[in-house]
């Protein structure tokens, strides 16, 4: 008798604790949905927002996410995945080289960052970089390949950009670590410190 006593006590706790994380989510997405793009603060409430839910969905990769990216990129098996608190994140190897896949809270792939070389960024990017930066060391070299069909901007380095496909050079000089953007057109511009 004790024993189905404290087994109905622990699912009627189990029922409470899922029926207010239910009622969370829920008021979390009615919040999303009232937030007003026209405020200039929106997107950070939403990103906000995002990640609160997020944490209420746990810590595992969505069955959908997974399918998901089998679509995207064939039977990849030595994919390695993570939950961040903005992306599911699927590491692999593409053609030979380190790549991370980020797919939003739908499941949707935002895009793919690729290791490169230095010597893969356009010409006129590699001489202003080796001219104004020429005393920095020059360390990581990604490439990010964003998905046009999907509208959500990728934060890198805890920072948004704009849906462009986009290089990202790490250089360092006396302790500072900082990142630059390339465009496809070779332009470059600092991007952000890193912390």
């Amino acid at each position: 008798m004790k024993k189905i006593i404290v087994l109905l006590v622990a699912i009627m706790v189990h029922v409470s604790v899922s029926q207010a994380q239910t009622a969370e989510e829920t008021q979390i997405k009615s919040e999303l949905k009232a937030v007003d793009k026209n405020d200039p603060n929106a997107k950070k409430e939403k990103q906000d927002l995002r990640k609160e839910l997020r944490k209420l969905e746990g810590q595992d990769v969505s069955s959908t996410t997974r399918d998901q990216f089998k679509s995207d990129f064939g039977n990849t098996t030595a994919a390695k995945w993570k939950r961040s608190d903005y992306y599911d994140e699927a590491s692999f190897t593409k053609d030979g080289a380190a790549s991370t896949a980020f797919y939003d809270a739908n499941s949707k792939l935002v895009g793919t960052m690729t290791a490169k070389n230095i010597t893969d960024l356009p010409a006129k990017a590699l001489k202003i970089i080796n001219d104004k930066y020429k005393e920095y060391t020059k360390k990581q070299v990604s490439f990010y390949n964003d998905n046009e069909s999907n509208d959500s901007n990728l934060l890198w380095y805890d920072k948004k950009f704009a849906d462009t496909d986009n290089y990202f050079v790490e250089v360092s000089k006396d302790g500072k670590n900082s990142v630059l953007q390339i465009t496809a057109k070779g332009e470059v511009s600092f991007f952000s410190d890193m912390k």
